[in-house]
């Protein structure tokens, strides 16, 4: 089965990398919900894209006091209660923007993975990923692109460990596909244009990480969610 991941969440719906988008994606059938995390000054984990800067000469992440005065950025312990409710776990699936937050997230997850939780990590520097701790935290571990050429890009993988590669657009074919799959990777791709779903499915990806659920789900086959 073709996973559908949905990308920062269901923003069709709602503001992504938010609580509610979260929600929306699972209601909308994606398979889970790629979401980007950084840590506050006082250790929690909350969704966020980008730094927030809270004030001119502080470009970094506000503390979790000052959440209040942020009422759209959720802390991610928020979207683990959401998932308490499944019938099934789902994987909670972390893109980390900040090097100098890896080894705090990982800590994080580290201490809440349990019978309800699971959680997959995506990152992009692979060196900190072949000296990863705590590795047994995540159900998965990609490997992000970055601008070695794909097979390069696919080699690396392999070697740190990882279980997952993302394919751009302009690298995914059927032969890119078929050198994940041969280095023991699960190729997923990254869908950048709403029309891209059915050629990735014909190139014999493994996932797909869309901000289309309904599309994407259509195109592996599967009935979108009433």
């Amino acid at each position: 089965m073709i996973r559908v991941i949905a990308h920062r969440g269901n923003h069709d719906t709602s503001r992504q990398n938010t609580l509610a988008s979260y929600r929306d994606a699972l209601e909308a059938g994606a398979d889970a919900a790629e979401l980007d995390v950084r840590m506050t000054r006082d250790g929690a984990a909350v969704l966020a894209h980008d730094p927030v800067q809270w004030h001119r000469r502080r470009p970094h992440v506000v503390r979790l006091s000052s959440l209040s005065r942020l009422h759209f950025l959720a802390r991610l312990d928020e979207v683990l209660a959401e998932t308490r409710t499944a019938d099934h776990r789902v994987p909670v699936v972390l893109d980390v923007k900040r090097a100098t937050d890896l080894p705090a997230v990982v800590d994080w997850c580290q201490q809440r993975v349990d019978d309800l939780h699971q959680f997959a990590l995506w990152y992009r520097d692979p060196e900190r990923l072949r000296r990863l701790d705590g590795r047994d935290a995540f159900g998965e571990v990609a490997l992000l692109p970055g601008r070695a050429p794909v097979s390069v890009y696919l080699k690396t993988a392999a070697s740190v460990g990882a279980d997952v590669v993302s394919l751009h657009p302009e690298v995914l074919n059927p032969t890119s596909v078929d050198w994940a799959h041969r280095h023991g990777l699960r190729a997923y791709a990254w869908i950048r244009a709403r029309g891209d779903h059915q050629h990735a499915v014909e190139c014999g990806v493994d996932g797909l990480v869309t901000d289309w659920i309904h599309d994407a789900l259509t195109a592996a086959g599967r009935a979108p969610a009433q």
